[in-house]
């Protein structure tokens, strides 16, 4: 492949790097060969509606408002080390390259749906200042720039923290959220096409509160995109996955 002088000079300048870790890599790669081999891609026969594969799915238990669910990866290895290192470590720029991830499968998966707004799962206002960011919102402002539509980062909040969700089973996760989120009065949602996008997908409850609280307010259809998501919905990870 030939390499113009100024291509050249621009990747010296500002050389690419993987897009979970920060190692720089090739021009014409999105991720180093570290990370590659230890991906574990969502792919195969999948649930539409979790978005998980039909062996792993739990649909049948559980009432879904959200439409679909997709998610580029499986919670493990350096998918799940990349989440970590942007929740609790402070390193925001990867979600750069997990929103990249996100936005593929969105195109993938939600093929023919034009939705008129991205939105995300909100954080308490406890959780906010002590992290002092929301990983979901930084990840949601860069899928809506890659999908073309606006970002709504204000239309859910979180005034009512509630249990966290990481000391909670699969059941129990679902009544751990109920009225703890809230939509925005002054913004008109009817009959709109909502992507609501969360780092990590576990059992669904979050998603599913925020889904319906959607609906209520006037949305037409919610689907739900995340930068991983478990493979069981026992809501039993080896990391915090809430907040």
């Amino acid at each position: 492949m030939k390499v113009s002088v100024l291509e050249y000079i621009s990747y010296a300048l500002f050389p690419r790097r993987c897009a979970l870790c920060g190692k720089v890599v090739a021009p014409d790669m999105p991720v180093c060969g570290s990370c590659e081999s230890d991906l574990e891609y969502v792919k195969g026969d999948l649930c539409p509606h979790c978005g998980r594969e039909k062996k792993y799915c739990s649909c049948s238990f559980h009432r879904r408002f959200f439409e679909a669910q997709t998610a580029p990866f499986y919670y493990s290895g350096a998918a799940k080390r990349s989440i970590h290192a942007l929740k609790f470590n402070g390193r925001t720029q990867n979600a750069d390259g997990l929103a990249r991830f996100m936005a593929q499968s969105v195109k993938e998966n939600f093929e023919g749906v034009k939705f008129d707004f991205v939105c995300c799962v909100p954080l308490s206002e406890a959780s906010y200042k002590k992290r002092g960011y929301n990983q979901s919102a930084l990840l949601a402002k860069r899928i809506a720039k890659e999908l073309g539509v606006p970002f709504e980062e204000k239309l859910l909040s979180r005034p009512f923290q509630g249990k966290e969700q990481k000391t909670l089973g699969g059941v129990e996760r679902f009544g751990g959220v109920i009225g703890a989120f809230d939509c925005a009065e002054n913004k008109i949602i009817d009959n709109a096409a909502v992507l609501l996008c969360d780092d990590i997908a576990t059992t669904g409850a979050t998603l599913n509160e925020c889904a319906k609280l959607l609906l209520l307010r006037g949305a037409d259809k919610v689907c739900c995109v995340s930068a991983a998501i478990t493979k069981k919905e026992d809501g039993k990870c080896s990391e915090q996955t809430s907040e």
